[in-house]
């Protein structure tokens, strides 16, 4: 069931046995410390290799106090950095155990097994660990992987597990589906996937622009469920509409739905038929399904656009597209998509140029963008990343801030308040990359002169507990062994001189 690729990362002191038993050992190649300072410098430089860690509640650490973290301080920091690898503590403790117990759950160990225990009841533990969490990792990946194959880019998992819901309940009821969202934010792409993903795939699709028909309630109707010749003026033959037409109806920006249109489609969902525009006598049957769109909130589209009734029968389900401002991990990621979209379509322009579709956005360009607020949203940083493009192409050079700078003037984006905006933006990223270049370079700075006493480089810093050390010591990537011997040759070319 598990390969030798898969370790265990344990207290080496009190479970000295586990790394020797060979019910663990053909399992799990297992790898122990003793101490949380070295376990902590291996799980960062292979977290990817781990699949669980087991970790003893009492662990006092090593004889070296700088070089101690007992169980549950050990315990909160791998919640907080390595969230993805469950931990498993144990605890021979009589006194108070419930207490150990409950801060061991309530700071998210997988886990919690008293002293003395079997070696079976641990390893069917591990295995559901490890089981469950690969399985967690794989259904989201899986989700995310989906998703891209069918149009929407995001890794929004909130976003992600409502689509699914959705489809859920599209799949299995006549209930229509309303996604609010500002404009811009990709609510008829997420329409489309839902079509796309759901069992109705094979189903002929149909999307109607609310907003571009309601000045025209003929026409509208004659859209929507067809009509019969001499219906009103310029209705020469008869037509089918998308009501007769198509299975899955896309309705976009529901608010502008005239009333006497809406009236006719709460009669189709309701009874399942409807007539054509002019006729009251050949009843339609009615088949369709409807997702519908919306850049207002339910009190707006209720007590201004739409009958309440109407409303709540369409509304089986409903999401809410966050917009991009707060989904900035989305940015990234559709940057790259964007950028090899236009290349993919423009292949002659491109390899012209000589720069590579990886290579043409400078990070800090990349980091701005993040940023940005992009009111327009994903629709907006579409135009916006195709026009930089175009224009670093042109230029053959990689686009750089001034090249942002220039592109904002130019679209009359920099305002007043969008110049304020771009220029503290700028200063934001700026500020926090010398903040953090700083911050490596005191840590480094604390750690030689302390010869790596945690202790000691915590003091050194100000800071209130080892726990910011090891957090840092983490994020810069630091390697332990390296500034350990770094030290020792500078102690070694002292004493040659």
């Amino acid at each position: 069931m598990f390969n030798k690729n898969q370790k265990m990362v344990k207290n080496i002191d009190l479970l000295e046995s586990l790394s020797k038993n060979p019910i663990l050992t053909d399992k799990f190649s297992i790898v122990s410390f003793d101490n949380c300072f070295d376990a902590l410098n291996y799980i960062t430089a292979e977290k990817e290799k781990i699949s669980a860690i087991v970790c003893d509640y009492d662990f006092s650490g090593h004889k070296d106090e700088s070089k101690r973290l007992d169980g549950l301080t050990f315990l909160k920091y791998l919640n907080t950095n390595f969230s993805e690898i469950p931990v498993i503590m144990i605890s021979g403790v009589a006194e108070n155990r419930g207490k150990v117990a409950i801060d061991s759950i309530l700071n998210f160990a997988y886990a919690f097994l008293d002293k003395p225990f079997s070696i079976t009841k641990l390893l069917e533990i591990l295995e559901n660990a490890i089981n469950s969490k690969s399985k967690t990792d794989i259904a989201t990946e899986t989700i995310f992987t989906n998703l891209q194959q069918y149009g929407l880019i995001t890794q929004n998992k909130l976003l992600a597990k409502q689509i699914l819901e959705s489809i859920k309940i599209f799949n299995n009821s006549d209930l229509g589906i309303i996604i609010f969202g500002e404009t811009g934010t990709g609510k008829t792409r997420i329409a489309h996937t839902i079509h796309k993903m759901s069992k109705f795939n094979n189903k002929t699709i149909g999307e109607i622009h609310c907003g571009w028909l309601s000045n025209d309630v003929n026409t509208f109707r004659s859209e929507l469920f067809g009509h019969v010749k001499g219906a009103y003026t310029g209705a020469y033959s008869d037509k089918k509409g998308y009501l007769e037409l198509c299975e899955i109806i896309v309705l976009d920006d529901i608010q502008h739905i005239p009333p006497e249109v809406q009236k006719g489609l709460l009669q189709a969902l309701q009874e399942k038929f409807f007539y054509k525009f002019g006729d009251t006598k050949n009843r339609i049957k009615f088949n369709s399904k409807i997702i519908a769109t919306s850049t207002l909130n339910e009190d707006e589209l209720t007590s201004k656009y739409m009958h309440k009734e109407f409303y709540y029968r369409l509304k089986g389900d409903f999401i809410v597209v966050p917009p991009l401002r707060e989904r900035k991990e989305d940015i990234p990621l559709l940057i790259k998509h964007f950028t090899k979209k236009f290349f993919e379509q423009n292949p002659l322009f491109c390899s012209n140029y000589g720069i590579k579709e990886e290579e043409i956005f400078e990070q800090t360009v990349i980091d701005f963008l993040i940023n940005w607020d992009w009111p327009g949203n994903i629709r907006q940083l579409e135009n916006f990343v195709t026009k930089l493009l175009i224009f670093a192409l042109c230029n053959k050079n990689k686009i750089s801030l001034s090249d942002l700078k220039f592109q904002l003037e130019k679209e009359r984006m920099i305002s007043k308040k969008a110049r304020e905006l771009f220029n503290s933006t700028l200063d934001t990223i700026n500020i926090k990359r010398k903040k953090q270049k700083l911050t490596k370079e005191a840590l480094i700075s604390a750690l030689i002169k302390s010869n790596c006493n945690i202790n000691k480089a915590t003091k050194i810093l100000g800071f209130n507990n080892n726990y910011a050390v090891y957090y840092y010591i983490k994020k810069f990537e630091i390697n332990l062994n390296e500034i350990q011997r770094k030290i020792e040759q500078e102690k070694t070319e002292g004493t040659q001189q």
